[in-house]
């Protein structure tokens, strides 16, 4: 009996180790960086909300926040300007593109800068309009190895 308990413990020890090996690890965390558009940023000053529709020129589900890990990257924007008096056809509506520098622990607030003097495609440019400090910590991905 005493050796039928050992087989059965080594078994159970080899088949822990072939599942240990083909489990995922986690990597590490890493530092990140945040583009923002969830703040209403100022009307006194012009400045409106913007969407980002695209990073680096893959296309992204709208949201308030996009964690990145630290770099250089170019975001595609569309306006949402609601300038009183704004006379602006539909024509002149285009996306804009803004290259940014992220840091770790940033966060970038974007919005859309109204141009009144503009005209046509002129009427406005994608902006950062505050930058503030936020702990940014892109969560473990499991990898296989």
């Amino acid at each position: 009996m005493a050796a039928g308990r050992v087989k059965g413990y080594l078994l159970a020890g080899v088949m822990a180790a072939v599942l240990a090996g083909c489990a995922s690890e986690p990597k590490q965390a890493e530092d990140c960086g945040r583009f923002s558009a969830y703040l209403e940023p100022p009307a006194s000053e012009n400045l409106y909300g913007a969407l980002v529709t695209h990073i680096d020129g893959k296309p992204v589900i709208s949201q308030p926040n996009y964690k990145l890990a630290p770099g250089r990257y170019t975001l595609t924007l569309v306006e949402l300007i609601h300038a009183p008096g704004m006379d602006v056809p539909l024509n002149a509506r285009k996306t804009k593109t803004l290259s940014l520098d992220l840091k770790t622990g940033e966060r970038l607030h974007l919005a859309a800068k109204y141009l009144p003097e503009g005209q046509g495609e002129g009427f406005w440019e994608p902006v950062v309009w505050q930058t503030d400090k936020a702990r940014c910590v892109l969560p473990k991905v499991l990898v296989n190895q």
